[in-house]
């Protein structure tokens, strides 16, 4: 079992946590983590930590290495924050393409309020910071 998400290997996401999105290519196992309360990305190949970086972007591509062959991540969010979804190239060639749209719980709703407050705040303190003459 990875340490970083659960034995099952399904999409897991709750606001404490984040977004865990594990799925296999060649026999390793791949893990995406997009946290909740922190722009976090993270991406692991077999529990090894290879991508670990901050973003305020809706979506994002990163590039990494897997059995010798470069693989292309583009996941993220779509308009309105409706779903997430991973799309996984090797080349022109897609490996792998999910979505996960949130339920009608308004986990949506829920993931938009956190988010749209947290940018709200970090406009804030920073407005507040130019104001005072602190950059």
């Amino acid at each position: 079992m990875s340490k970083h998400h659960p034995e099952n290997n399904s999409v897991v996401f709750s606001f404490r946590k984040g977004l865990y999105v594990p799925f296999f290519y060649k026999g390793h196992q791949i893990v995406v983590h997009n946290a909740s309360f922190t722009p976090r990305e993270k991406i692991w190949v077999d529990d090894e930590l290879r991508v670990n970086r901050w973003s305020l972007s809706m979506d994002s591509t990163q590039v990494i290495e897997v059995s010798g062959e470069q693989l292309i991540l583009t996941y993220g969010w779509t308009k309105g924050m409706a779903s997430y979804f991973l799309t996984v190239k090797n080349g022109n060639e897609t490996v792998y393409e999910m979505t996960y749209p949130f339920n009608d719980n308004n986990e949506s709703s829920k993931l938009s309020i956190v988010v749209s407050l947290l940018i709200g705040g970090l406009a804030g303190y920073f407005g507040i910071q130019l104001l005072l003459g602190l950059f």
